[in-house]
């Protein structure tokens, strides 16, 4: 049978899989040559715990670390620009992006404006920027959005009197490493994990 469909595909993200492996965080910085990284969440996942065997791995390792928790469930160019502020003035070298698509979208938009600079709009469209961002690490909390991997960061550009969704785009924001580590899905709700997890049968007819 012969096919008229072709794609490419890229992703130049390791990706470590399983149980625990949000437990394998110091050996990934040192990986990386990291001394100062700056967690990148929200509000919700400091609340749910998830943030524990984070900070209890650098806490234990004294290792130096802030954490950039104002990221709304629609990231905005705002929020991005104060953290990436933050991570040039302290002086960080890596950041991790803990949480849900949103946190980890601008963990992305984050690492990429603290080495090239300017605003996150310069950069919406596709392969705007001319050399990657910080290192990178990515935990995601939930299952489904797959901005673990991606080659686009979603950011709310709020410019305008009505707030528009616009994306960086380019495999320079790929992460560098994804501890995709179920564990730390299991304090979801259930409906947000059926949400999240779900197939949509209906799509395609």
């Amino acid at each position: 049978m012969k096919s008229n469909s072709s794609f490419s595909f890229f992703t130049p993200t390791r990706i470590e899989y399983g149980p625990n492996k949000a437990d394998t965080l110091l050996a990934e910085i040192h990986n990386l040559d990291a001394t100062f990284p700056l967690i990148v969440t929200d509000r919700g996942v400091m609340d749910a715990g998830l943030l524990g065997k984070i900070e209890t791995q650098l806490q234990q390792n004294k290792f130096p670390f802030d954490i950039f928790s104002d990221i709304a469930s629609n990231p905005t160019d705002i929020s991005v620009a104060a953290a990436a502020d933050l991570a040039r003035e302290k002086g960080h070298d890596l950041v991790i992006g803990v949480g849900g698509g949103s946190a980890m979208d601008a963990a992305k938009a984050i690492a990429l404006l603290a080495l090239n600079g300017g605003r996150v709009h310069d950069y919406f469209g596709y392969d705007k920027m001319e050399k990657r961002g910080l290192p990178l690490i990515t935990i995601p909390t939930t299952a489904g959005t797959g901005s673990e991997v991606t080659i686009w960061a979603v950011i709310t550009d709020t410019r305008g009197e009505i707030p528009i969704k616009a994306s960086v785009g380019s495999g320079l924001i790929c992460p560098n490493v994804a501890l995709v580590d179920p564990c730390m899905t299991l304090s979801m709700p259930p409906l947000l994990t059926a949400y999240t997890g779900a197939v949509d049968w209906t799509v395609g007819g």
